[in-house]
């Protein structure tokens, strides 16, 4: 994460302090030689800066920065933070300066871009967002009890004071709360989240049906079967109609008036927990369906045992007299009925597969198995040399033979696993017992040879 420090130089300060406090990489546009080597690497960091700041002080002399900030906030708006100072030093602003950067910061802000009243403010904003970005990072791999989208200019107050809620009542959510630019957000890691939420909470809005971020996420959550539970935070109008079928004739729950609000978060807190085992297990399923996708629908990611049936019971539930809290997706099918398709002689090699995996998956198994496989014909010269030169029967052969025989046996079945050979792993699985049924013998019962 980086930040592109533009704004007032002539003598400022405002970079040093900002430097010294912030915990994420900067650039400093000022320089002893400017060239236009200099201005191309200026260019160059603005557009692809995480954040573009621009700090105004009594101490500039010119209109150029405000430009800059100007063109920035409708060019890249989530990245855009503008702050003035009223006095650096010893100067100061004049009152009719200052009527006229509130004025700046308003339009900045109708914008999309965010002001910011002191530098400890822009601080604590840029320290946040990177703390955001690693937490970002790491929900991606936990589930999560809620998604929520919304629109940010109509209701993230409402949001926040939701998320705080539900929160406290040990439900774990995840909103955009701005802090982090989009660019970084990036669409797979969102659609990530959307993949491990057990619901999918759409706060409606006449902003937040006409933003693209929101109904791609809800398309996205709708694909996947999510539950989704509609939340009408302003009241409905003609907007409502631009939403899919199930969400303008479910049940949606309605805001009211902020003494209600409390009663609104209980039953969302409800909607939640409503048949949750069941839900939970549709993400748990989801997650691993699309796994099964991603490895080019690979036979050991599948369900096998106590889980395909389990999954199968969960696929073909039935609610009595009750609407499905949520439907199975076109993921969930196409799973568990590959799983339920396979044949049984296929079930126990891809099981047998998977468990001995750790084992199978390593480089090192086929450079062993190679060393290990010399072991059998040099296993075979103490019989011939009996047979030959003793003029022994096969009674001559010793036990540690049969025993090194049996080794070699359980070797080669691991290698008709990892190879999906059904026919190589019986013969030497059967190989193998029958070695070490000898060898109990001749330890147990001696026979005189």
């Amino acid at each position: 994460m980086k930040v592109y420090l533009g704004g007032t130089v002539n003598g400022s300060t405002w970079r040093d302090y900002i430097v010294s406090k912030i915990k994420i990489d900067y650039f400093n546009p000022v320089v002893k030689n400017w060239d236009e080597l200099a201005h191309k690497k200026e260019l160059y960091e603005r557009r692809h800066c995480d954040f573009v700041l621009y700090v105004l002080t009594p101490k500039m002399t010119g209109f150029y920065s405000l430009a800059e900030v100007t063109d920035d906030a409708i060019k890249r708006p989530d990245r855009t933070i503008f702050c003035f100072l009223k006095e650096d030093g010893q100067d100061e602003f004049s009152d009719d300066e200052l009527i006229s950067l509130h004025n700046v910061g308003k339009r900045i802000e109708r914008n999309g871009g965010l002001w910011l009243q002191s530098l400890e403010e822009v601080i604590e904003h840029l320290n946040t967002a990177k703390k955001q970005v690693e937490d970002f990072s790491l929900q991606e791999n936990t589930a999560i009890d809620a998604f929520i989208s919304f629109g940010r200019k109509s209701s993230k107050h409402f949001v926040v004071e939701m998320s705080d809620y539900l929160q406290k009542n040990q439900l774990s959510t995840w909103f955009d709360d701005g802090l982090v630019p989009l660019e970084i957000r990036h669409l797979e890691q969102v659609n990530h989240l959307i993949e491990r939420s057990h619901n999918f909470i759409f706060v409606i809005s006449s902003h937040s049906v006409r933003s693209e971020y929101c109904i791609r996420e809800l398309e996205y959550a709708r694909k996947l079967k999510k539950r989704v539970i509609p939340i009408m935070h302003e009241q409905p109008h003609t907007f409502l109609d631009n939403m899919p079928f199930e969400i303008r004739n479910g049940k949606i729950l309605y805001y009211s008036t902020k003494s209600a609000q409390v009663k609104l978060f209980e039953n969302i807190k409800k909607s939640i927990l409503d048949e949750a085992d069941y839900i939970e297990k549709h993400t748990d399923l989801l997650l691993q369906s699309l796994t099964w996708y991603k490895s080019q629908k690979d036979p050991k990611k599948l369900l096998y045992g106590l889980e395909r049936l389990d999954a199968s019971k969960w696929l073909r539930r039935t609610f009595e007299n009750v609407r499905p809290p949520v439907r199975p997706s076109d993921f969930h099918k196409a799973y568990i009925e590959a799983s339920e398709n396979l044949s049984i002689s296929k079930q126990i090699l891809h099981f047998l597969n998977r468990v001995t995996s750790a084992i199978t998956d390593r480089k090192s198994f086929d450079n062993f198995i190679g060393i290990v496989s010399l072991a059998n014909p040099i296993s075979l010269l103490p019989q011939l040399y009996n047979i030959l030169f003793t003029h022994a029967d096969l009674c001559s052969v010793s036990e540690y033979t049969f025993g090194l025989f049996a080794f070699l046996n359980l070797c080669f079945a691991l290698v008709g696993i990892k190879q999906k050979n059904l026919g190589m792993f019986i013969s030497m699985f059967l190989s193998m017992l029958i070695n070490l049924l000898i060898v109990g013998m001749k330890l147990s019962h001696p026979i005189g040879c």
